[in-house]
């Protein structure tokens, strides 16, 4: 149960559940919803519920840090081990200012993906490979919670009648979100994790990734004005290459970016424009696609052209403004097992 749905529970007066004070005979789980109860308590309703919904993430940590340390001093908890005490302090400042569960996943540089499937399961991938978290979300209404805390600054809802949005976090990071009744199990909730590790050609020499040679041809074709498609399935690190093929774009050149969500940073260049596509609203109404900005970016004065990711008909737009004169464009092509 999340610290929101307590504050919910306490207005409507039900809900006291009572906890022995042997912290021996209590699981993690049961201290730490004792201590968002008692934390409930201490500074009141709406002062919990203001820092959840506030924007100063750091004084509220800090302050609803020292509450939690204060009730855990009370001698309730005298038989939690000082790291135990860490963890369901670290816990409930991650679900009032944070994404709950999730938040020690992204915090983790080490993980590239987080899954969440329904309420009881939620993977992560680190290594490329998957593996179960130790922690879980209550209930699929504390998924949402968590789903409408990313979602609500980016002026964005997810809903019966608008059960699948794609979202980006102000890091970069992509999330995609599916609510009832198209998610059968509960929410589902896939966020991937943007990581600028590595930057340059260089980087990615170093990693074994390319071998020099072939670094310093992309760089070659980029500089001579090459257009160039970058082709590889899903996560294949066609937007880090791209990322790095950027590095050896001349800084005088202006370039456009077109995504469906904004990945591609281009930081060491002064003129670069960031396009993104958006979906409609609820009405039907607002739409603009890849190939509405692609069209559009044709009278921005473009020296490149980068397009995120060209699966649909702005393939042959983006095409076409190779052959037009817009000479060393970039562009990944998602591609699968089949071809």
């Amino acid at each position: 149960m999340s610290v929101l749905e307590l504050v919910r529970e306490q207005e409507q007066g039900v809900g006291q559940r009572a906890y022995g004070t042997d912290a021996n005979a209590q699981t993690l789980t049961e201290a730490r919803e004792r201590l968002k109860r008692e934390l409930v308590e201490r500074l009141g309703l709406s002062v919990v519920a203001s820092m959840a919904m506030g924007d100063d993430v750091d004084a509220a940590r800090s302050e609803i840090s020292i509450a939690c340390h204060a009730i855990l001093n009370a001698g309730a908890y005298a038989d939690l081990a000082p790291e135990q005490r860490q963890v369901l302090v670290r816990q409930v400042l991650d679900e009032v200012c944070g994404l709950g569960p999730l938040q020690p996943l992204l915090d983790d540089p080490t993980i590239t993906e987080v899954m969440v499937n329904g309420c009881d399961k939620l993977f992560f991938e680190r290594a490329g490979e998957l593996h179960p978290a130790q922690r879980v979300f209550d209930s699929a209404d504390q998924i949402m919670l968590v789903i409408d805390r990313i979602l609500a600054p980016l002026g964005r809802r997810l809903d019966k009648a608008s059960p699948i949005v794609n979202a980006r976090l102000p890091n970069g990071d992509r999330v995609n979100a599916v609510a009832a009744p198209t998610a059968i199990d509960g929410p589902a909730v896939t966020i991937r994790k943007f990581s600028n590790r590595i930057t340059t050609l260089a980087h990615l020499q170093e990693l074994g990734s390319v071998p020099a040679w072939y670094a310093q041809l992309l760089a070659w074709a980029v500089r001579m004005r090459k257009d160039i498609a970058v082709a590889g399935g899903t996560g294949s690190g066609k937007t880090t290459l791209l990322n790095a093929l950027s590095c050896e774009i001349d800084p005088r050149e202006r370039i456009v970016t077109i995504e469906d969500s904004a990945e591609l940073r281009f930081d060491s260049h002064p003129n670069v424009v960031r396009l993104e596509a958006r979906d409609a609203s609820l009405e039907g109404t607002g739409e603009i696609t890849i190939r509405d900005l692609v069209k559009n970016a044709l009278r921005m004065r473009p020296d490149r052209i980068v397009v995120g990711e060209a699966r649909g008909a702005e393939a042959i737009d983006m095409l076409q403004a190779m052959s037009t004169g817009h000479d060393g464009s970039l562009t990944p092509l998602l591609v699968n097992q089949y071809g």
